[in-house]
């Protein structure tokens, strides 16, 4: 107890025949409740209060309390995030038990922001019902309380009077110089994405206003999104990190991972509306007619998946170039050519047209890009001494190939420095600073023993990605891969019991 209340300045003092004495300032001795005592784990914390709330609020009649907050605090739409508007009740009912209980604070020792006036108004009328309702006669120390635990959570609330159209301006170039930075090296386009701009923006402006305050806050996503979202959440890192010293700004990884849910989202919208068809031409001999009918049946029942790019004749097939297609279809027998194709006979059409589906899926398992990516050249088993000597060997043999170039090794280390990449105490994912490489693989290390990653983590499955930029933005899927691979334990275990790179291969596809 003694060494936990030390970082707040709280002494603790044993009185005879009494018991023992907390002595210090009442605003660190309410920081260190909240921190030390209040269990913040998302699940019980959100849905109410927790027995430990009830606990130390037993003194106030909660549930007018939050009748009350939800009630004249309503105009401030404080319940877009469940965690922070929690976090603002807690800290509330926090104040008024230790005032109720003789322990006020007079004077508040950290600088209040301003609030815009709307939110200014709609508190000074709620601090006004906790007056009545309680009986109560708030000091201006407490009213500053109330204030900075509103604004550190409702960041957008605070009126940063001369320098708010300041502030406003460093968001919307922030947002605008992140997402060019990301076009850049990644060709993910969402400048034209509204939402995405949006939403950034405020959130953004609301950081700068926290960053104005001097405060910082949590994120209890955070381990979440760098699981669930790493593509994200390592784009946002990367920028975030080179924007912030530009403008004078420090974006902790709390902030990251806010920021990366909006990246996650905006990935999540362009899969769906933009997901990649396959390419085709259709070759059919008996004139234009007749390959519009054959056109429209094949949109019928593969508009999803299928997008015809023209349709030729087998003189014209003699033609074209075939490089920018994923196959043809053909109703004139081919012997050789240099795409798949598949054959489909003009007398049962119909039938026929169904025979594309388990062409489909023959074509994914034999040029699925995703496999592609691994190559026993770049596959490494075995014990290693330490994770510098790991990635020196797996990324030299990357360089000796001709896939990434020698610098590729520097970069790997200068993110790793930024933040361990491991996604888990047992999976890694390291990868440049920047999309360095010429062409795309995986290499992949499967470590029995495991190799210390920092922090007391020990490694047994390393994804080292050298992408190209050119198919960065194809690689969802092999993120969505390996966060399939962390669920299944069984296949962890058979490749740490047997772990050459066929069965590697064997049983990474049953995934």
């Amino acid at each position: 107890a003694r060494d936990n209340l030390m970082t707040y300045q709280l002494k603790v003092i044993n009185r005879p025949n009494i018991g023992f004495e907390v002595l210090g300032n009442e605003f660190a001795k309410r920081q260190a409740i909240s921190d030390l005592l209040i269990e913040k784990d998302l699940q019980e914390y959100l849905i109410g209060f927790t027995e430990m709330e009830l606990a130390l609020f037993d003194t106030i009649d909660l549930d007018l309390l939050q009748t009350l907050e939800l009630n004249d605090l309503a105009p401030l739409e404080l319940l877009d995030s469940d965690y922070y508007h929690k976090n603002i009740l807690s800290h509330f009912a926090l104040a008024l038990s230790r005032f109720l209980s003789g322990h006020p604070i007079t004077e508040f020792p950290l600088r209040v922001p301003t609030l815009k006036r709307h939110a200014k108004e709609a508190l000074c009328h709620f601090l006004n019902e906790i007056d009545r309702a309680y009986d109560v006669q708030l000091t201006e120390g407490e009213k500053d309380y109330f204030t900075y635990y509103l604004a550190l959570n409702a960041p957008r609330l605070v009126e940063t009077e001369s320098t708010s159209k300041s502030s406003t301006e460093t968001a919307q170039a922030i947002v605008s110089e992140l997402l060019h930075a990301i076009k850049r090296t990644s060709n993910f386009d969402w400048l034209e994405d509204k939402m995405l701009v949006e939403d950034l923006t405020s959130h953004i402006e609301g950081f700068i206003n926290m960053n104005l305050m001097e405060a910082r806050r949590s994120n209890p996503l955070l381990e979440t999104i760098k699981k669930s979202f790493p593509q994200a959440y390592d784009l946002c890192l990367t920028h975030l990190e080179t924007l912030g010293k530009k403008h004078g700004l420090y974006f902790s990884q709390d902030e990251v991972g806010y920021i990366a849910l909006h990246i996650a989202g905006a990935m999540e919208r362009n899969s769906i509306s933009h997901h990649r068809k396959y390419r085709v031409i259709l070759v059919c001999g008996t004139g234009r007619a007749m390959s519009r009918i054959i056109e429209a049946k094949i949109k019928k029942h593969y508009q999803e998946t299928i997008e015809v790019v023209d349709r030729v004749s087998y003189v014209e097939l003699q033609q074209c170039d075939l490089t920018t297609v994923d196959f043809v279809i053909t109703t004139v027998p081919l012997e050789q050519l240099s795409v798949p194709h598949i054959y489909i006979n003009m007398a049962t059409l119909d039938k026929e047209i169904g025979k594309i589906e388990p062409f489909i899926q023959r074509f994914d398992e034999a040029n699925g890009e995703i496999f592609s990516l691994f190559q026993e050249a770049f596959y490494f088993h075995g014990d290693v001494e330490n994770k510098e000597r790991l990635l020196k060997k797996m990324t030299q043999q990357l360089v000796d190939k001709g896939y990434v170039p020698a610098s590729f090794h520097d970069s790997i280390m200068k993110r790793e420095a930024i933040n361990q990449t491991n996604i888990n105490e047992w999976l890694a994912i390291p990868h440049p600073m920047s999309l360095l490489a010429k062409q795309s693989a995986v290499a992949v290390a499967v470590i029995p023993n495991g190799v210390d990653w920092g922090n007391g983590d020990l490694v047994k499955f390393v994804f080292l990605f050298a992408i190209s930029k050119e198919d960065y933005e194809d690689t969802e899927e092999i993120y969505s891969l390996i966060l399939e691979f962390m669920e299944r334990e069984e296949i962890q275990q058979a490749l740490l019991q047997q772990s050459d790179y066929p069965h590697f291969l064997t049983q990474i596809k049953t995934l």
